[in-house]
């Protein structure tokens, strides 16, 4: 892409992206390509900062193996305090497709890795996704698609896991989809505050309670 140039009432915006030839041996093929970079000059507020990606979180590039394959990407920003992000992921796994003219399908299933340094918090994260597709005559479709994610917070200490399934149903112009999803948090505890800081502490003489005793009494449970 041509270089692009935006200014705005918050700053200016410049960059530019080059796609790079795909590479194609035998069974081996490695697609999407391409490179991109910029800066940002704020007016105001945060300072400028200069980044550069080797394809995007959003469009990785794709690397096949006859029916196995998977992506990857790589992006970095920094500005003038320093590094500011870096953020990489990779993927494989496989997929199928069986056509006999009236009706086809296809499944994939697919595992991969996130990470991303923002300062001094870090996240990494672990995903599976499962998709299963079906088509007739070009006029009904079913998919379904089971997303399982596993994150770590250095800020919280706290792993996140999150389960999503998503069903998608179209027929002729009509179409609909569901999705539920649940999450939950466990293990490590870096951000909750402790039973010290929640209850605070009292001096009743009357009542044969002094600070010193109530403070032993919350650290033993802290």
């Amino acid at each position: 892409d041509p270089p692009d140039v935006r200014v705005t009432s918050d700053g200016i915006t410049a960059g530019f992206a080059v796609g790079l030839p795909n590479i194609a041996v035998g069974v081996f093929s490695l697609e999407n390509l391409a490179i991109s970079a910029g800066f940002t000059v704020p007016f105001v507020g945060p300072p400028m900062s200069a980044y550069f990606n080797f394809c995007e979180r959003q469009d990785p590039a794709r690397l096949t193996v006859t029916l196995f394959g998977g992506g990857f990407f790589f992006g970095v920003t920094v500005n003038a305090d320093g590094l500011f992000l870096v953020e990489a992921a990779i993927e494989f796994g496989a997929a199928a497709s069986v056509d006999f003219g009236v009706a086809s399908g296809s499944v994939s299933v697919m595992a991969g890795i996130y990470f991303a340094m923002q300062g001094t918090d870090a996240q990494l994260t672990g995903y599976f996704r499962m998709r299963g597709e079906v088509e007739a005559l070009g006029i009904v479709s079913v998919s379904i698609e089971l997303y399982l994610e596993l994150s770590y917070e250095t800020s919280t200490g706290k792993c996140i896991g999150t389960a999503t399934l998503t069903l998608e149903i179209s027929v002729a112009m009509f179409s609909t989809s569901i999705t539920i999803t649940q999450s939950k948090k466990f293990a490590g505890g870096n951000a909750d505050p402790t039973f010290a800081e929640l209850v605070e502490a009292v001096d009743d003489p009357a009542l044969g309670v002094v600070s010193e005793d109530w403070d032993t009494y919350c650290r033993s449970f802290a």
